[in-house]
């Protein structure tokens, strides 16, 4: 458990992704509202967000132009929604603009590393459960378990087996994450941070 308390976290000022510009916080601004009504969270929002939108405005006018343009195509998918057309165009808009929503709010990318890591550590702590509960044979030293579990999981890895559910998890992975459905023509901007100088300062921010 981390021992970073909650008022410390509302504490921690916001940075600007594009100059490294930082806005302290206010502990009453961003203490949250339970119960509060929606108008009072909105409030509330506006409140904190005031001068990171001011700055945005003032030096990052075309990122935030975007952004609004994005929470637009956003509001309109809803509002399409609500209704049924079968006008191909106005499918794949919508469809277009829920990929890039979905694209721009995924969370966490799975990579194919990470998939053949989880298979061999599945298979690997299996091996182990295997031996020393079905097949325990007490000629064999215990303290090799790990490297006999290592060997086997290894050469399992290259098993058709082992490739075919490999494949399997990144066909459902792809198709999941909807990769390389459309090409996103319009954004987002890029989120570069400026060099820090010698004692790991950004840059100029307006």
């Amino acid at each position: 458990m981390s021992d970073v308390t909650i008022e410390a976290k509302a504490a921690r000022p916001f940075m600007c992704k594009l100059c490294g510009k930082t806005f302290p916080t206010d502990l009453l601004k961003t203490a949250t509202l339970i119960g509060a009504n929606p108008q009072a969270k909105l409030q509330q929002i506006n409140a904190i967000l005031a001068a990171p939108m001011k700055h945005l405005q003032k030096a990052h006018g075309y990122e935030l132009s975007w952004a609004q343009v994005m929470g637009g195509e956003y509001a309109g998918l809803l509002a399409m929604n609500f209704f049924q057309c079968d006008a191909e165009i106005v499918e794949q808009q919508r469809d277009y603009a829920r990929w890039k929503i979905h694209t721009l709010t995924t969370r966490v990318a799975i990579t194919d590393e990470r998939i053949t890591e989880r298979i061999y550590q599945t298979y690997f702590e299996y091996w182990k459960t295997g031996r020393n509960v079905v097949n325990a044979n007490p000629a064999e030293p215990e303290l090799n378990i790990e490297q006999r579990a290592t060997v086997a999981t290894e050469e399992w890895m290259k098993s058709p087996l082992a490739l075919a559910i490999l494949e399997t998890m990144k066909t459902m992975r792809d198709v999941l994450q909807e990769k390389d459905r459309y090409v996103m023509t319009d954004g987002p901007p890029p989120l570069a941070m400026p060099a820090k100088d010698e004692n790991g300062t950004p840059g100029p921010a307006v």
